[in-house]
């Protein structure tokens, strides 16, 4: 099977604790490069990681223009991730981008159209819906066993000893 190569964008915390360490399980993706504002913590995950190529933000339309480069995984703060999706549209890259989507909901349409005008697949990298715990949590509201619901909060922790929690 053809795995798709891709561009990790943006390396701080979530990239390097779950994104970048997934690759190397994936039958259906391949780590290509990395995109940081800290080329040489670009350099050193690339290494890390075995990706071919390392960029920092000021060369991302050079990552786009790689030829491996399929796909983007944008990992970087929200209020960046239309710019990075946007770029990566128009080169005709397809987008899987962290949580939320984008700061503001004219952030999300603007990235929305932008792939659609360009013809490439696009996702939120949101996979809560389908754990168990969510999916239990559902089937007990739809028993209606506790009564009407109409707001729920949840929280995530992670702890991460050895983590390398800074920005992107």
């Amino acid at each position: 099977m053809r795995r798709v190569g891709y561009a990790v964008v943006g390396l701080g915390a979530i990239s390097q604790q779950a994104v970048l360490p997934a690759f190397a399980h994936s039958n259906n993706a391949r780590l290509v490069g990395v995109v940081s504002g800290d080329k040489n913590k670009a350099k050193r995950l690339a290494r890390q990681f075995r990706a071919k190529a390392y960029y920092s933000y000021d060369e991302y339309a050079q990552c786009l223009k790689n030829p491996e480069v399929e796909a983007v995984y944008i990992a970087t703060p929200p209020g960046e991730h239309e710019k990075y999706t946007v770029l990566a549209a128009r080169a005709n890259k397809h987008v899987l981008c962290e949580k939320p989507l984008a700061a503001t909901v004219d952030e999300c349409a603007r990235m929305v159209r932008a792939c659609r005008d360009n013809a490439v697949l696009s996702m939120t990298a949101y996979r809560k819906y389908f754990e168990p715990g969510s999916v239990a949590l559902k089937r007990i509201i739809a028993t209606g066993e506790l009564g009407r619901i109409d707001i729920i909060h949840a929280a995530f922790t992670e702890f991460r000893p050895d983590g390398d929690s800074s920005p992107a």
